[in-house]
């Protein structure tokens, strides 16, 4: 059975926060359009990790450039204060999650930018500021020209040790020496379940149909009282399942598969790429959902993916900013030739048993000169046996925003 997991987190959003987080779900949507083009494989993704590079090249860029990168983003009827507000209000509200609470029960939740800036280019006083007031993030002068190895493992480092090694290697390789500057973005979280999983061992296969992969799994699951909600809109049932809560902290995380119905079995990425697979139709959905009484049954899994986005950041429409028409002189203290944004990198994790769960991405975006031209039911029983998409979403209040996207086609 195939289906679709979102983590959620509940708490108080602002109304900038708010058009930053239905961003950041649309943007999902449609990267996971993407990835499911090649046909159902397993994928892991943060596109909340992946707008917040972007995000912090969108405010360095000006003209069509700017235009273009905020339509593709999901913003394009977003005014700038807004996008600002919206990006420092999103980064401010998970600094407080990012050491375990005093209980050690609750989860762990942390972002942290950085810029690593070439020693040769001179960045913008302006620029320099609002990156640290919107998204904490400071800028450590390197050198790309002479010392590519030595960056490639500072960045390395970074993103190690903000995803509590998870995210050993973001680079596998120096960037380019004519690099001026690389964002970088490294997303970490770590729940246990409120209620603990059981072990169920039982016989039944993993995409047990005919034509499906037939696989053995390790499962888990409980019956307990869940929110559920039936889409006939989706073909799909949802489940949230939640995490430990921190002490004396209204914020709540959880999961949320979305499993297509069995009639859809053999047909997963004709249902992934359906018109009506849309961000505002699981949103919608989401917010329908009651509590039920539910027999939940899935298996543990762990993925990791990796991707170079340029080609498909292209293709979605984000063009410009890869080309000799981009303009990024906003980062730029003086005229420093032709900025383009040359490459985004990124690398995700994702890891689910009976205890919980543990997720990592990191997102770098790289800039270099351009030297040339480029209502009450019944109980319900619910076993997730098919491939699967599934997000870790952050819940606040009326307002979601997926932190992790994850396709399983194969355990």
């Amino acid at each position: 059975m195939k289906s679709l997991l979102l983590f959620l987190m509940a708490g108080t959003a602002t109304a900038q926060v708010d058009i930053i987080n239905n961003a950041i779900g649309e943007f999902s949507i449609r990267m996971l359009n993407r990835t499911a083009e090649g046909g159902g494989r397993n994928t892991v993704f943060s596109a909340y990790s992946v707008s917040t590079a972007l995000g912090m090249c969108l405010l360095g860029s000006k003209g069509e450039t700017f235009l273009n990168m905020k339509e593709n983003l999901g913003l394009a009827d977003a005014n700038i204060s807004d996008i600002e507000d919206g990006f420092s209000d999103s980064v401010t509200e998970l600094t407080p999650f990012a050491q375990p609470d005093e209980g050690l029960k609750g989860f762990v939740l942390s972002a942290a930018n950085q810029l690593f800036v070439d020693e040769s280019f001179s960045l913008s006083k302006s620029y320099r500021q609002r990156m640290r007031n919107i998204f904490h993030a400071n800028a450590t002068p390197v050198n790309f020209t002479h010392r590519g190895p030595e960056v490639q493992e500072e960045i390395n480092s970074f993103v190690s040790n903000k995803t509590h090694k998870l995210i050993p290697k973001l680079l596998d390789e120096p960037l380019p020496s004519t690099t001026v500057m690389a964002l970088v973005n490294a997303l970490y979280f770590k729940g246990t379940w409120k209620k603990k999983m059981e072990e169920r061992p039982s016989p039944k296969r993993f995409n047990a149909f005919p034509g499906g992969s037939n696989q053995t799994a390790n499962w888990i699951g409980l019956t307990k009282s869940f929110k559920h909600a039936a889409s006939e809109q989706l073909n799909a049932q949802f489940v949230e399942v939640p995490y430990a809560s921190r002490q004396n902290s209204p914020v709540r995380t959880s999961m949320l598969f979305i499993v297509p119905d069995e009639s859809l079995n053999g047909k997963f990425v004709d249902w992934l790429k359906d018109d009506n697979f849309t961000w505002s139709n699981i949103d919608a959905t989401i917010r329908s959902m009651k509590r039920k009484k539910v027999d939940l049954t899935f298996p543990k899994f762990s993925l990791e993916s990796e991707f170079s986005l340029k080609n498909m950041l292209t293709d979605l429409g984000m063009d410009i900013p890869f080309t000799a028409r981009a303009n990024f002189s906003k980062m730029a203290e003086k005229s420093a030739g032709n900025l383009h944004l040359s490459e985004v990198l990124h690398k995700a994790k994702i890891e689910v048993d009976e205890f919980g769960t543990e997720a990592a991405a990191a997102s770098t975006a790289t800039i270099m000169l351009m030297s040339m031209p480029m209502p009450v039911i019944p109980e319900v029983r619910l076993r997730i046996d098919r491939s699967f998409v599934a997000m870790i979403i952050l819940r606040q209040e009326e307002s979601f925003v997926p932190l992790f996207t994850a396709v399983v086609d194969q355990l």
